[in-house]
């Protein structure tokens, strides 16, 4: 019984010390960023398409600044408003 329970307890390790390491990686992940991205960057890094990051950018979902006819996303701008969920990007759907 005492062998099970310390097995459970070396798991249970295992997963915190994984969950705090994929945490670590996140954090580091996002300080790599450069301070303003370009909206391709941006795409990249949220993991969808160029035209669909400058969609959510003209209808006022993805936080940028326009600097002349260039659009840029400021990184903490993005970041904030990733960590607080706000205005996914969805698909409309096809008529």
């Amino acid at each position: 019984m005492e062998k099970c329970e310390r097995e459970s307890d070396r798991a249970s390790a295992d997963q915190t010390k994984l969950v705090s390491s994929e945490r670590q990686r996140d954090g580091e992940h996002r300080t790599e960023l450069p301070m303003v991205l370009t909206i391709e960057e941006a795409a990249k890094f949220l993991r969808i398409s160029r035209a669909s990051a400058y969609r959510a950018a003209r209808r006022g979902e993805l936080p940028v600044i326009r600097i002349g006819k260039m659009l840029r996303v400021p990184r903490d701008r993005l970041l904030q408003w990733m960590d607080q969920g706000q205005a996914p990007i969805t698909r409309r759907k096809s008529a």
